[in-house]
């Protein structure tokens, strides 16, 4: 069944690359997939909103082998989790040596399974 991974309001001006995991805004790869699948996706981000309730704006998602709605197998899955787990760890690092105490949205990757 294909999904798609993401991190809700994590912004990213580009995409970029972990390993074989490249993470990039979904407004640059929803224009890579079909309209049905575009718009479902876009009604489901559209739930998350922000403390005020204005809507979030900026998501992530992980992509493997350029194909953001791919069937992933138990060790692609792995692959995106270690991907993101790096991504959180340079997120909390970087927080401590600046001693900031903000919190980080890079701790969770969440999916959307899309039944086509």
């Amino acid at each position: 069944m294909s999904q798609i991974n993401f991190m809700p309001w994590v912004r990213l001006d580009h995409t970029i690359a972990l390993g074989p995991t490249e993470f990039a805004p979904w407004s640059t790869v929803r224009v890579q997939v079909d309209a049905d699948v575009r718009n479902f996706v876009d009604r489901c981000f559209a739930r998350y909103v922000m403390n005020d309730g204005t809507p979030m704006s900026d998501v992530t998602v992980a992509v493997l082998n350029e194909d953001p709605t791919m069937d992933l197998t138990d060790e692609q899955r792995r692959v995106i989790q270690r991907s993101v787990d790096v991504m959180a760890f340079a997120a909390v690092t970087e927080q401590l040596s600046l001693k900031e105490a903000k919190s980080s949205p890079l701790t969770m990757r969440h999916v959307i399974v899309i039944a086509c």
